[in-house]
C-alpha cells in the first residue's frame, strides 16, 4: 500500500511541477506580446492593386429585353391538352 501513495504522490508532484511550467510560458508569451512593436502594413506588388469595389461587383445594363416564356414544358397529348367541357363526365 506504501507503493501506491508513493505512486499518487509523484504523480501529484510531476502535475504541480508540470501546471506551474505551463503559467510561466504563458506569462513570457504574454510579456512578448506586450512588447511587440507594430510593423508597417504589407505592400501590394506593382501590378496586383487591389480591384475596386464597384468595379468588382459591377451590374451591366441591358437595354433591350425580349420577354421571356417561363411556363413549364409540357409533354402531353393534345386530347389531354384541349379545353373540356365541365358537364361531360368520361
Amino acid at each position: 500500500m506504501n507503493i501506491k501513495q508513493s505512486q499518487a504522490g509523484l504523480a501529484v508532484l510531476v502535475l504541480l511541477v508540470l501546471s506551474s511550467q505551463g503559467c510561466s510560458v504563458a506569462e513570457e508569451k504574454r510579456l512578448l506580446y506586450r512588447q511587440s512593436e507594430i510593423i508597417a502594413p504589407l505592400k501590394i506588388p506593382a501590378g496586383m492593386q487591389q480591384p475596386q469595389g464597384v468595379e468588382r461587383f459591377a451590374v451591366p445594363q441591358v437595354k433591350n429585353v425580349d420577354p421571356v416564356d417561363i411556363t413549364p414544358p409540357v409533354n402531353l397529348p393534345d386530347e389531354l391538352l384541349a379545353p373540356q367541357d365541365a358537364g361531360q363526365a368520361k
